[in-house]
């Protein structure tokens, strides 16, 4: 069995195109973060009316890691890590997660900047609702 049969396990679930949603907190991220750190967080994953979720996502930019690869659930986080070694400020990370889920396909995308070195406080990514 691979990963998305094991995650979507289609035969039990099977797809959910009704009228709902599947809720990403947050829906984008775009911030900074200090050059030649790691940064871990996650998005809160739910649906809108409850419901049983089954998912994997990736990354389409190898310097925004996923952590974990999918989960089954009525919520769950999607774990991610964000790596600016090697690279400069100034430099930009842009790209998306891909949810492929029971609900259908959701992307999330996001933008960092490399800064240099900043402050411990100031030095999580800022996200936009």
């Amino acid at each position: 069995m691979n990963r998305i049969e094991k995650y979507l396990n289609l035969e039990k679930t099977g797809f959910a195109w009704e009228d709902d949603l599947l809720l990403f907190t947050p829906n984008r991220l775009t911030g900074a973060v200090g050059e030649n750190e790691k940064q871990e967080d996650h998005i809160q994953i739910s649906s809108r009316k409850g419901k049983e979720i089954s998912c994997v996502f990736y990354s389409s930019h190898y310097r925004v890691q996923c952590l974990d690869q999918g989960f089954v659930g009525r919520e769950g986080k999607l774990p991610y890590c964000i790596d600016t070694t090697g690279l400069n400020a100034g430099d930009e990370i842009r790209g998306e997660f891909s949810i492929l889920s029971n609900f259908g396909e959701y992307r999330v995308p996001y933008q960092i900047l490399s800064l240099i070195h900043i402050s411990e406080p100031t030095r999580r990514v800022v996200i936009s609702y």
